[in-house]
């Protein structure tokens, strides 16, 4: 299951920064990020589970660092 969404946040990943390079169009960035940072949360559960902890922590620790600034961001 974590393994699907890992791909399906990657490929919305890589979509939306593809689409954003060939037309210039960077309204879409800020999905790109959210969907990259669910690409983080899902890498980072499935890293600790799989019991590489370390790999695992940093993920979940990027993931709350990106949602973090975007508050202090947007607000």
């Amino acid at each position: 299951m974590i393994f699907v969404l890992r791909l399906i946040f990657a490929a919305a990943t890589a979509g939306l920064a593809l689409y954003s390079l060939f037309t210039d169009n960077y309204g879409l960035m800020p999905w790109m990020l959210l969907s990259m940072s669910f690409l983080l949360l899902t890498m980072g559960i499935d890293e600790y589970l799989k019991g590489r902890k370390v790999f695992g922590v940093f993920s979940l620790l990027a993931f709350v660092l990106y949602v973090s600034l975007d508050g202090f961001i947007l607000s």
